[in-house]
């Protein structure tokens, strides 16, 4: 199967920096060797002059008051050091400490230290170039090289394979910092022996919680096989980027070239939909198709959330600016108290930062446990799947992109991204989008020759993602003839192309984002913790200010009495001290008593508290109309049209135009998809049937529309093809087969969809086109919600000769109706496509009448709408509904203060244009509006 990945340019996509090359020599150990013989050597001298300051101290306070004569400090009594201790207490004076050393070799020895943690432990932690340079020579791509440059000599080495570069090569130290190789490697991938510094993409960024430690150093491996778009690539967040690296040969200067190319499965993007379709016929039936997708994307079908050990996230904790300036600030204390007392202080500081990292973790676990738990539960579900020599039965884990299989006859969570290619379902997309209400889903249909497929955008609702659940399978289509009575008993009839998997799919990247939004052990997130950082820095400027004043001439200090050195040292001590807050711990327990309340009252696992201070910063809420501000469901008040009456196909386009659908095959069930469908059933008082998706007329005893008796329409209508709601058209449409009162059958057109949609597909009329304006104006200043209704006979048309080339069917023979019917929903469900059914309708639909909807609000939106306006928030909404809709909504949930006469609103004309405008409250009118391109900056309404 050919499967080229695709080149891109965008932020999607990482980007490499640089290629590294290991050093000849380890600077890494260099550091070590410094340190070591700093450390030892002051320490050994710190241990011979261990006392002399104390010492030294006692016997000049001792000679101040006349007490003694002594010069060989090596004879102080212990009455002596009382004496010179009770001196120093009236004077207000500090003795060192009895075993402190003297300065030079102390501060060798602290040297030493700061020289090990700082270079060697938390340098590499806090930034990724010191990373680079231990352990790398940077050579950077794109950039011209001299081409005597021995690192670029050495890089044509390594990718020739010229020498033996394998890991044992490379300082292990750095190894174990920032290199992860291991997790998908076979026996086709092999190390070049080189690492690259890659800056990662924005959509990594932008979910990452460290938003400053934007680059990362990974290996750079090589391909074996030759069936992969580059000869190298490198492992980045569970997925794999390939690299083609080229260095033209040139005598004077040498430029390496490198191309980053997404390494994940790309046939749906660089063919045409028509080719995608194709592949419905054959998916992965061969074995070279199946060989190729299992070396290219079987170790990448397991998703998982990397859980840190407890020691790991005390170290994270530890490493942390916040927590290493605090524990300067402990281990100043070292010098005024006695030595023993202020190491447990130190001590317990550690122990704290010990159990905060284990609770993250226990936090983090139960994430874990609960994904792993949905995890084993999708395992459990079987797909009928076509490979090389028939179809079998396979895991949700084991399907590979380009696969064709059929979704389960019971409800079930999708395990991949795929596409529809024959029938449809039902979705429900919370865990993706956050709507409650079901999505209706079609089998794709290509409009053009040349169109390609964007599950994103225009193809959406033909698209399945991973994580999702598939509530239940449409039936109106049928099987292929050729399959085993064991998949058609097993399966519904669903037929799908897998294209994205595991870390690649939908789930994957929800998966990456809670995995780089919970860096479980970390105290806070980046931004607070730069935010505390500059407080600390304030705080230590004043510090150091108040520290200078004590050794100048005119501090009061040195007027009266004169002061020792070391009381000096200890009062700026204390300063410092002071001027660094407790904040880690201080945080820490904030944190998690807000995330036992969460888990607690809300039922929340926040695997990573220190997250909570993200929700701080928070000044902007908005909110989503449908179904968040508003309840799930809607309530139908009226039909209203110009002709004095209603119209005779009303409640065939009500009960009629709709994807619902219900779990049990029988008429009059329980149904469940759009609320607005439902509402628009409910109001005509035709019951629903499943089973053949057919309505009946229920008369009044079902009817909560008090003229469904008296109204003249049909007895009973067949849905022959159906096409969802389609948010970029803001329309559904539906082919009918109706039988009229007068048992005649007719086949209709309808469509239901908003005004200014509808609008070109209607021809005119006597008293329309006035009646039309001024009741959608009239209508959206009381706030109702406007659906337009219309319908057109298309029984002597092409389309009903194509779809029943026999005539219409009729009830001479029930048998022959109810095949006809079904041969000829076969025949509209491949052969009658959206861009056919609108196109052919434009000027030529009859309008029926404007639907009238009243969406209630939820009992708790007001209130919480005002609690969180009280907090200081602002509050705004995103809808696709009308403005005066929208006002009314965002009236009755109490986003207007008292007194607010006018309101401003951003509204999307078209493609190009966005336009503000100023509505009066009060009355819904247009005081004054603002057009401007989308590509204008800065351009704001006077």
């Amino acid at each position: 199967m050919t499967n080229t990945a695709k080149s891109s340019t965008s932020s999607d996509l990482a980007v490499v920096k640089a290629i590294l090359v290991p050093r000849m020599y380890s600077i890494p150990q260099v550091i070590r060797l410094i340190s070591a013989f700093l450390f030892s050597s002051s320490l050994l001298e710190c241990l011979r002059t261990s006392g002399v300051p104390f010492n030294k101290a006692v016997i000049s306070t001792l000679q101040s008051h006349g007490m003694s004569s002594k010069e060989h400090i090596a004879k102080i009594s212990p009455l002596d050091i009382f004496w010179a201790k009770k001196f120093a207490r009236a004077e207000k004076n500090l003795l060192p400490p009895k075993y402190l050393p003297t300065s030079i070799p102390l501060l060798g020895f602290l040297m030493s230290l700061s020289l090990y943690i700082g270079l060697l432990l938390l340098g590499p932690r806090w930034f990724v170039e010191w990373q680079a340079w231990l352990g790398y020579n940077r050579v950077n791509v794109n950039i011209a090289q001299p081409s005597e440059d021995k690192n670029v000599q050495d890089i044509e080495e390594y990718l020739r394979g010229i020498e033996d570069h394998n890991k044992d090569s490379i300082d292990m130290y750095h190894e174990s910092q920032f290199i992860n190789h291991a997790r998908h490697t076979d026996s086709s991938q092999t190390h070049t022996g080189l690492a690259v510094l890659v800056r990662k993409s924005k959509r990594d960024r932008d979910m990452a919680k460290d938003s400053s430690k934007t680059e990362s150093i990974q290996w750079l491996l090589r391909s074996e096989n030759g069936d992969h778009p580059a000869p190298y690539y490198i492992e980045l967040e569970q997925r794999r980027v390939y690299c083609h690296i080229s260095i033209p040969d040139d005598s004077k200067q040498k430029t390496i070239s490198l191309k980053c190319l997404d390494g994940g499965p790309s046939f749906f993007v660089n063919e045409s939909l028509v080719q995608v379709i194709a592949r419905g016929s054959k998916g992965l039936s061969t074995v070279e198709d199946l060989n190729y997708a299992q070396r290219r994307f079987a170790p990448y079908n397991d998703i998982n959330v990397p859980i840190p050990t407890v020691n790991d996230a005390f170290v994270s904790r530890l490493s942390s600016p916040l927590a290493v300036l605090q524990l300067v600030g402990k281990l100043l204390t070292t010098l005024e108290e006695n030595f023993l007392p202020a190491m447990l202080n130190v001590l317990s500081n550690l122990g704290q930062h010990y159990m905060n990292a284990k609770k993250s973790i226990i936090a983090a676990r139960e994430l874990s446990n609960e994904i792993h738990c949905n995890v084993e539960n999708e395992r459990n579900q079987m797909f009928w799947t076509l490979r090389p020599k028939s179809w079998e039965k396979k895991a949700g884990s084991q399907i590979l992109p380009g696969d064709v299989f059929y979704l389960p006859s019971n409800s079930a969570i999708m395990p991949v991204d795929a596409v529809i290619l024959e029938g449809g379902c039902l979705a429900q997309e919370a865990v993706i989008t956050g709507e409650s209400v079901p999505q209706a889903k079609i089998a794709v249909e290509p409009n053009e020759e040349s169109e390609t497929l964007s599950i994103e955008t225009n193809h959406r609702n033909s698209a399945l993602f991973a994580g999702t659940t598939i509530i239940n399978g449409a039936k109106q289509q049928g099987f292929d003839k050729n399959l085993s009575e064991e998949v058609r008993r097993t399966s519904s009839p669903v037929k799908c192309l897998a294209l994205k998997t595991g870390s690649y799919s939908s789930k994957g990247e929800i998966m990456r984002a809670l995995s780089k939004s919970s860096h479980a052990g970390d105290i806070a997130t980046e931004d607070s913790e730069r935010d505390s950082i500059r407080l600390i820095a304030a705080l230590t400027s004043f510090a150091i200010i108040a520290c200078t004043s004590m050794f100048l001439p005119f501090s009061s200090i040195h007027s009266k009495k004169k002061t020792s050195s070391f009381r000096r040292v200890i009062q700026c001590t204390r300063i410092v001290v002071a001027s660094i807050p407790d904040l880690p711990l201080a945080l820490s327990s904030v944190f998690y008593s807000c995330g036992r309340v969460l888990r607690n009252e809300a039922e929340v696992v926040c695997s990573e508290p220190g997250s909570l201070l993200t929700a701080s910063q928070i000044n902007v809420c908005v909110f989503d109309k449908t179904g968040t501000l508003t309840s799930d469901t809607q309530a139908m008040t009226e039909v209203v049209n110009p002709f004095g009456q209603s119209h005779r196909m009303e409640n065939i386009v009500l009960a009629g135009c709709h994807s619902l659908d219900s779990l049990k095959d029988e008429e009059g069930g329980e149904v469940f998809g759009d609320p607005l469908d439902i509402a628009s059933l409910d109001f005509s008082g035709w019951r629903f049937n499943s089973s053949d998706r057919s309505a009946t007329n229920g008369g009044s005893k079902s009817s909560k529309n008090e003229l469904a008796i008296t109204r003249k329409g049909g007895n009973k209508l067949w849905q022959i093809k159906t096409f969802p709601f389609d948010p970029s058209r803001k329309c559904s449409y539906a082919l009918l087969l109706v039988q009229h009162a007068d048992q005649k059958f007719r086949l209709w057109k309808v469509v239901k969809g908003s005004p200014d949609r509808v609008r070109p597909l209607l021809k005119s009329c006597d008293g329309c086109s006035n009646f039309y304006q001024k009741y959608d104006t009239a209508s959206n200043q009381i706030g109702s919600r406007l659906v337009t209704l219309a319908a057109e006979d298309v029984t002597h048309s092409d389309l009903s000769k194509t779809l029943f080339p026999r005539g219409l069917p009729n009830m001479r023979s029930k048998n022959r109706f109810h095949k006809d019917v079904r041969r000829g929903k076969v025949i509209a469900e491949k052969q009658l496509h959206t861009d056919n059914f609108v196109k052919t309708s434009k000027k030529s639909m009859d309008f029926v009448g404007f639907g009238c909807f009243n969406v209630s609000i939820r009992p708790s939106t007001a209130r919480v709408i005002k609690a969180i306006m009280d907090s200081g928030t602002n509050v705004c909404m995103l809808t696709g509904d009308g403005s005066a809709a929208a006002l009314d909504v965002a009236r009755k949930s109490n986003f207007f203060a008292k007194g607010c006469g006018r309101v401003a609103a951003l509204e999307a004309r078209d493609k190009n244009q966005i336009v503000w405008t100023i509505i009066k409250l009060k009355s819904g009118s247009i005081l004054k509006e603002k057009a401007f391109n989308l590509e204008t900056t800065g351009e704001i309404l006077n």
